[in-house]
């Protein structure tokens, strides 16, 4: 599980930072908004830390990690369309699927459909996040 969350962690980290990177250098660009990228990154990477850092180690300990991957999801869900550009969707719904996936296999966690609501909603967050983004730059 250590080895899934960190791997989880980074990609999703990576992820995030190349949406905000790519959400401003993409055509058309803003000059304004290019002095502002390295406080997003380093904002994101500060919540990334925080979400994989603390959130979710001490989820996935507790007996109902899949109430806090619910959550997660949900906030990174309501996220998507107004901060779609800053990748801070993808790491809440990447926490929310983590999280998810560990209530599913907890045999002490209970639960179970919010579990998969976790895992649903974490997904849809990515990919509506990656969608607002693409449709962003094509329109």
């Amino acid at each position: 599980m250590a080895q899934r969350l960190g791997m989880v962690s980074i990609v999703s980290t990576l992820g995030a930072v190349l949406v905000a990177i790519l959400s401003v250098v993409l055509p058309p660009v803003r000059p304004d908004q290019l002095r502002a990228l390295p406080i997003v990154v380093v904002v994101l990477l500060v919540i990334a830390a925080v979400v994989f850092f603390l959130v979710v180690p001490r989820g996935v300990r507790s007996n109902r990690p899949a109430m806090p991957g619910l959550g997660c999801s949900i906030m990174g869900l309501l996220l998507v369309f107004p901060a779609f550009w800053s990748g801070l969707p993808i790491i809440l719904g990447a926490a929310g699927f983590v999280l998810g996936q560990a209530g599913r296999g907890s045999r002490r966690a209970t639960g179970g459909w919010y579990a998969l609501g976790a895992i649903v909603v974490g997904i849809a967050a990515v990919v509506l996040n990656l969608l607002a983004l693409l449709l962003d730059r094509l329109a």
